[in-house]
């Protein structure tokens, strides 16, 4: 959560994206793989969805190139995650 707001923060005209950043509780799937979940809520002072917004800054449109940051913060934290997920495996382990 905190690295996808990072980069929103870089994309700032009003601040709405940045700050409805939210994640919810992780949980195990039916494949029994952890999931967790980052959102981006509300809309903007002119009433403009933010998930549109981040999907068009992330994708691009064809008048705007694309400016990922939801992908580059998922691997930049891949390994704080796993080693989150290590340490907790291995505490129920003993």
């Amino acid at each position: 959560k905190n690295a996808i707001k990072r980069g929103a923060d870089r994309h700032i005209r009003t601040g709405s994206m940045a700050k409805n950043v939210k994640s919810g509780k992780p949980y195990i799937n039916d494949s029994g793989a952890a999931v967790g979940k980052v959102s981006i809520t509300g809309k903007d002072k002119s009433g403009m969805s933010n998930a549109s917004k981040a999907l068009w800054t992330e994708y691009g449109t064809k008048n705007q190139s694309a400016q990922p940051f939801v992908r580059p913060a998922i691997h930049s934290s891949q390994s704080a995650i796993n080693a989150a997920m290590r340490k907790i495996y291995e505490s129920k382990m003993k």
